[in-house]
């Protein structure tokens, strides 16, 4: 997919890609806070403003707070989220993610995958 828009935020690197995808790549090492997410959440409602499908690669995450869960779990999230597909990499990511998923339980779909083709797939296979 062609990538729109670029941007670069202190927890990662953020494109915009056609088809209306927002790819999230966390920085290596990345401890993730609620101050991250919400770094993320407005940049993306005032660059992008609209509800967008989102990949988030957390291959290289190294851990996630409780708070930063709660938060890209809130409702108001949700309002620009149509779905989130998040690539995991090995057990402190699926561990995070399954945490995220399970217990944060966000008001959109979210699946945890170990390939970025099968996430993507999943992603654009609810707008066909």
């Amino acid at each position: 997919m062609a990538v729109l828009e670029e941007y670069e935020v202190e927890g990662g690197h953020l494109t915009v890609e056609e088809g209306g995808l927002l790819r999230v790549v966390l920085r290596k090492d990345m401890d993730i806070t609620a101050a991250h997410i919400r770094e993320m959440h407005e940049l993306a409602m005032t660059t992008i403003g609209r509800r967008m499908a989102i990949l988030i690669d957390t291959r290289q995450l190294r851990s996630m707070d409780r708070t930063a869960r709660q938060v890209a779990a809130a409702d108001y999230i949700a309002d620009y989220v149509t779905r989130l597909a998040v690539v995991v990499g090995g057990p402190v990511s699926a561990v995070i993610g399954n945490f995220f998923t399970r217990v944060s339980r966000p008001r959109y779909p979210v699946q945890l995958f170990a390939s970025e083709d099968k996430a993507m797939a999943w992603l654009f296979a609810a707008s066909k």
